[in-house]
């Protein structure tokens, strides 16, 4: 008609907001839902994810899915405000789309027996055990030498300027000083200005403190461990180290 026709000569682009539904957590009652409700909760959409219907024969049932310790990533994912925001708009594997919201919520899909489970980086303060020549039978370490960076500058959809794109800028160096590195990145599926920024410090912090690594093969007292666990690592090469 030619009402649409003018509709398609003045407008670019379109931008619709929409409203996810899936399972949520109640923590009372320890138990997940078992209909629909308007949530953006990160557990929540990762769970829909491997149990909608569009996965066909690839549906993850309730039996092969540790449902407490997503309830678990659910109530950290409200009590850090970390929600997910966005839309699918190409062709993605279901695969990646679960572990970027992942990285966004500070976790990582591990299998507890023969389930999904979810490990997240949460801070503990008793560690589940004491690696020491009792039962480390070999050690080793490894240091990852990356580019050094001052910060980032990453571009997102921002829900507070009508979901347009956007950049802002997370550094721990002077922005004004001509030698100061950023790296660019995109943030996906998140539109909240503050939430990116928490999410930027977070990745930076990451990139700060976590070059080192350390491989130890255990005594069957390593069966005890599960990943995500906080461990007390009593053992001499880590004081002389690899090197700066």
């Amino acid at each position: 008609s030619t009402g649409k026709q003018e509709a398609y000569n003045v407008l670019d682009k379109l931008n619709v907001e929409l409203t996810s539904k899936a399972r949520i957590w109640n923590s009372s009652t320890k138990k997940w839902s078992t209909d629909y409700h308007p949530t953006n909760n990160i557990a929540s959409i990762v769970l829909m994810l491997l149990q909608h219907d569009c996965r066909g024969k690839k549906i993850v049932s309730d039996e092969r899915i540790d449902l407490e310790s997503f309830g678990r990533f659910y109530e950290f994912c409200e009590k850090k405000k970390l929600y997910c925001n966005g839309a699918v708009s190409k062709e993605s594997k279901t695969i990646d789309i679960l572990n970027e919201l992942l990285v966004i919520g500070r976790g990582i899909f591990v299998l507890n027996g023969n389930k999904y489970a979810i490990a997240i980086d949460d801070v503990q303060e008793n560690p589940v055990m004491v690696l020491n020549s009792q039962n480390i039978l070999s050690i080793s370490h490894s240091k990852a030498f990356e580019e050094k960076i001052d910060g980032y500058q990453a571009t997102f959809v921002n829900a507070l300027n009508d979901y347009q794109e956007d950049e802002i800028i997370v550094a721990d160096a002077d922005l004004s000083d001509e030698n100061t590195t950023l790296e660019r990145v995109t943030v996906n599926y998140v539109t909240d200005p503050a939430q990116v920024q928490k999410y930027l410090y977070y990745k930076l912090a990451n990139r700060r403190l976590r070059n080192e690594k350390s491989q130890i093969r255990l005594s069957v007292d390593g069966y005890l461990i599960e990943v995500g666990n906080l461990v007390l690592v009593q053992e001499e090469s880590l004081s002389v180290g690899i090197g700066q």
